[in-house]
């Protein structure tokens, strides 16, 4: 499995610490490696290199946790007392990102799967277009809900009755389907039920 370094530090508080680098492979393994200076306790210094693998299976090393975000649910691991996101680090080592992008986008939307060729940057609003085109074209509308107040037959009706306007007939039409009059509004302005 090759590596590449993802990124380096050289610690100011611990100016015994040699460099650390972390690696990462192009399917999303994790090994952070560097070299402490150590003191015995006749004050005599030797040198210790530590290295960590932070696997994405169960089999060796610590594994690589999912931790829930607002964004979802990503793979992390804990370097340092701060937590890296496994697909951004493997970006960082093999991805080139010659547009400067802020963001790495699953294209196949699996935030478990880490793998280069499931990776890219982009933007923030490529990211937002590739997850509302490419990934929720499945997403239930209408009856399939299954919490939906409405059919689409109650709704063609709503709409025809939205024609010959009169005041408070959001709040009648409300009252007469069981749903809330915002709702009625929405369907007014085509921002619920556009697929009828």
């Amino acid at each position: 499995m090759e590596f590449k370094k993802a990124f380096s530090w050289r610690s100011d508080d611990m100016p015994e610490t040699t460099e650390a680098v972390v690696y990462v492979s192009r399917c999303g393994s994790v090994v952070k490696a560097g070299s402490y200076r150590l003191w015995n306790k006749k004050n005599q210094s030797y040198s210790v290199r530590k290295e960590r693998i932070y696997r994405q299976s169960t089999n060796r090393g610590k594994d690589a946790k999912s931790k829930n975000t607002r964004y979802g649910k990503y793979q992390h691991v804990c370097i340092r007392d701060r937590s890296y996101q496994v697909h951004r680090l493997v970006a960082l080592a093999w991805i080139p990102n010659p547009d400067n992008k802020p963001q790495v986008n699953h294209t196949n939307g699996m935030k478990s799967d880490n793998r280069v060729e499931n990776l890219e940057w982009v933007t923030n609003l490529e990211n937002r277009r590739h997850s509302g085109e490419k990934l929720f074209r499945n997403i239930p509308h209408g009856e399939q809900v299954g919490t939906a107040k409405l059919t689409a037959k109650d709704v063609i009706e709503i709409r025809e009755r939205l024609k010959t306007p009169y005041k408070g007939l959001c709040r009648d039409l409300a009252a007469e389907f069981g749903v809330v009059a915002s709702t009625i509004t929405w369907i007014k302005q085509g921002e619920v039920w556009k697929h009828v």
